[in-house]
């Protein structure tokens, strides 16, 4: 029920999984000095994770991870919610792209 994740917890510091633990609601159990984390846990750290690099701040993502209806309404919105970002993300572009002109 619980796989050892040995390798998955060695990509991220202690402090930060205690920190999503708390935030995200993460499932784990100790056994010999090591996390176990479910698969939906390490799942959710893996979407965690992907949607940081994508640019999202974990308030966010939270909400993101709270639209967990799966139905087209839930679909419709995470997917107005990337549009949103990534429009974001493109006028910050612009903005530095002007920045380095200025700068010459």
């Amino acid at each position: 029920m619980f796989p050892l994740c040995s390798e998955f917890t060695k990509q991220l510091y202690t402090l930060v999984l205690v920190y999503y633990q708390s935030l995200f609601y993460l499932n784990f159990i100790f056994r010999k000095y090591w996390r176990h984390y479910s698969k939906k846990s390490v799942s959710r750290i893996n979407f965690i994770k992907w949607a940081q690099a994508l640019g999202f701040n974990l308030k966010e993502i939270k909400e993101l991870l709270a639209i967990s209806r799966p139905s087209i309404h839930a679909h419709e919105e995470v997917r107005h919610r990337i549009e949103f970002k990534l429009n974001a993300v493109e006028r910050e572009v612009k903005k530095l792209l002007r920045l380095k002109c200025v700068l010459g």
